[in-house]
């Protein structure tokens, strides 16, 4: 078979497996508001998004939408950043206040994140120390004070992140 045909062929066949899959691929409204009543409802238990651990991962179990604790936090900083940029541009789209207040509360959530240091850096986490989930969370190293916990060595690739979520939440 000649090289032309054979490259032809290939890239037709990759052509056709993308358009047969854009068809497939979609994402509704209904989709990106249940995500987001999801991360308000289960992942931002103190302003701040962080990972929970669940009960039980079979959707059949009763406690598979039973929080048994929190794990991840020191990530918690990051992904308050993506999901305030997320909103942001949902509000922009939408005009949603919903949006616009989730945008807030996220907002406010990396603003505690710096007032808790006291000193302007960026803690990766924030939780009362009277949390029934700060055990498990205060297990790394970590600073704080009585009344609340905090994780610092944010890593440059944090504060990268932060640097671009909040500035493009800002345009929007």
């Amino acid at each position: 078979m000649c090289p032309f045909f054979a490259k032809w062929r290939q890239a037709f066949l990759v052509i056709l497996s993308i358009l047969a899959g854009v068809r497939t691929i979609h994402a509704s409204e209904v989709d990106a508001l249940t995500i987001s009543r999801n991360i308000q409802q289960l992942h931002m238990l103190y302003g701040t998004v962080m990972d929970p651990v669940f009960a039980s991962s079979d959707p059949a179990s009763p406690g598979y939408s039973e929080v048994r604790g929190y794990t991840r936090a020191g990530d918690s900083a990051i992904w308050t950043g993506h999901y305030l940029a997320a909103e942001a541009f949902r509000y922009q789209v939408t005009r949603s206040p919903d949006a616009l207040a989730n945008a807030w509360k996220a907002l406010e959530g990396i603003h505690s994140l710096l007032d808790v240091t006291g000193s302007d850096v960026l803690a990766r986490c924030l939780i009362p120390v009277n949390s029934p989930y700060a055990a498990a969370i205060q297990q790394k190293p970590a600073m704080g004070s009585t009344t609340t916990h905090w994780e610092a060595s944010l890593t440059s690739g944090s504060a990268i992140r932060q640097g671009i979520s909040i500035p493009a939440s800002y345009s929007v």
